[in-house]
């Protein structure tokens, strides 16, 4: 079997505006979605962004937006 190899040499960020979503199983506040709009592309390269990126969020309920904040969205 032949040895099998992935590699990656760029990365394109996109910075989506959130809007109130249509969500029914939020518990509180009101739902976000992602829009249609776009407000910044980026084209970095593996290094370059490894490099800029920071630390990476091993909590998942740190990427929670609280409701106090949806509910003003």
């Amino acid at each position: 079997m032949p040895y099998k190899k992935v590699a990656f040499d760029a990365l394109e960020v996109l910075e989506i505006h959130y809007a109130i979503g249509d969500n029914p199983s939020v518990s509180g506040g009101c739902p976000i979605a992602l829009d249609t709009k776009l407000l910044a592309r980026t084209l970095y390269n593996i290094d370059q962004y490894e490099t800029l990126r920071g630390p990476t969020c091993d909590d998942k309920h740190k990427l929670l937006i609280p409701v106090h904040i949806r509910a003003i969205a």
